[in-house]
């Protein structure tokens, strides 16, 4: 079935008016315009939706868990309950996306524009910081919150070298206090 039908059959079952709920599990739509439409519990799974855009969607209570949504677009889109466990989202914008209880677990987050609720974003020297309520990914490296508290020095320097350290030892305390933790 095309993309189309699906989107078709999909908006009737929305509207009470027959169809049925879409189902475009492991379907290619990379570059694929979904702007403003209705998705609520579409089955997306494992797809490919790099450079997509979902500008004012709604997407909630959505199966999107693996899905390459890599330089795609959700400003202002509506994710809330959706399953987006294992997701690639590297390079998204998700300025003004409701992420309410969407399940990120596992989600690749690299150099993700954040909401700034849900996911913050910003970047300090040459290092772009993305965190959630649990955790802090620097450059590539993702972890606990907590974990990068505790690492040392010489963990720091073997992660990226002397340029590592320098943005830890600068950034630090910036980090303490957005996560109010108490400094050493």
């Amino acid at each position: 079935m095309k993309i189309k039908e699906v989107l078709d059959r999909h908006k009737k079952w929305i509207d009470g008016k027959g169809g049925e709920c879409g189902n475009l599990e492991c379907a290619d739509m990379q570059e694929f315009n979904f702007d403003s439409l209705d998705l609520q519990d579409i089955n997306m799974n494992r797809s490919n939706l790099k450079f997509s855009r979902f500008v004012n969607a709604n997407l909630k209570n959505a199966n999107l868990s693996k899905v390459s949504f890599e330089h795609a677009d959700f400003e202002n889109a509506n994710l809330e309950n959706a399953d987006l466990s294992g997701a690639d989202l590297s390079n998204a914008n998700l300025k003004g996306a409701n992420l309410k209880n969407a399940n990120l677990n596992n989600a690749r987050i690299t150099n993700v524009i954040g909401n700034d609720v849900e996911i913050h974003s910003f970047a300090f020297m040459d290092y772009n910081i993305v965190y959630t309520d649990t955790e802090l990914q620097i450059g590539c490296v993702r972890r606990l919150i907590g974990e990068w508290f505790s690492f040392s020095d010489r963990q720091i320097l073997e992660m990226d070298g002397k340029k590592a350290l320098v943005f830890w030892k600068e950034c630090k305390p910036v980090l303490q206090k957005i996560f109010k933790i108490e400094n050493d």
